[in-house]
């Protein structure tokens, strides 16, 4: 029998942390490490978040992660959540790793604790307004798949480490538009013709009556 479990590890600010290139490392260091040596993963993904700790703290002990971790300035802890499935057998030996590997990066966890997938990934905002249980199922496997063939990706796709220990993704050394993920998401626009939008910082002048105001317009952006 599997158990679907989680962890959120906590990035500390100091090198080689403290770049854009922060979520890469850390993946680097320790997700794609403890994967590659993993055969018996179900799956697995990850999401980064730079965030309060108000927002960290539905899926963690966030008392537990020192207060150094939190930047003085926006008040934000960076991190990067870890979901995986695995037999239950070989929860204690995965995790045991996972912490060591986590601990000699100079990152930081709370706790490994279980994560509920089907109550995760059939929330509303993946269902449409889909009724039929049947497809709901459906519906969490096929989102399931699609995360985790990303995931994937991106560990194969890391380069490093290098002399500081950093990782590297392709699309912070090239910004054209040829590296895999740029491709991807081209063609994940060009596919679903999903709704993209940016907000546009306007200026409009002022007037004795109205003062001048600084607006957001919405711009969608189309591929």
């Amino acid at each position: 029998m599997n158990m679907d479990r989680q962890t959120r590890i906590f990035v500390p600010r100091n090198l080689p942390f403290d770049n854009v290139r922060w979520s890469a490392i850390v993946i680097g260091q320790v997700i794609a490490q403890v994967v590659r040596e993993t055969a018996y993963l179900d799956w697995y993904w990850f999401s980064r978040y730079d965030c309060t700790k108000e927002y960290d703290a539905s899926d963690c002990d966030i008392s537990q992660i020192p207060t150094g971790f939190m930047s003085p300035v926006s008040q934000h802890y960076r991190s990067v959540r870890f979901r995986y499935s695995l037999p239950n057998n070989s929860v204690d030996l995965f995790e045991r790793e996972c912490r060591r590997r986590i601990e000699d990066s100079g990152c930081a966890i709370s706790d490994f604790r279980d994560y509920d997938l089907m109550a995760d990934l059939t929330t509303d905002r993946y269902l449409d307004g889909e009724t039929n249980q049947a497809k709901i199922r459906e519906r969490a496997s096929l989102v399931l798949d699609t995360y985790c063939s990303i995931a994937r990706l991106i560990v194969h796709t890391l380069s490093g480490p290098d002399a500081n220990g950093a990782y590297c993704l392709p699309h912070y050394v090239s910004q054209d538009q040829n590296s895999v993920f740029n491709v991807i998401h081209h063609l994940f626009c060009n596919m679903t013709d999903v709704y993209l939008f940016v907000d546009v910082p306007e200026h409009e002048p002022g007037t004795a009556v109205n003062p001048a105001q600084h607006v957001t317009r919405k711009v969608r952006v189309r591929f």
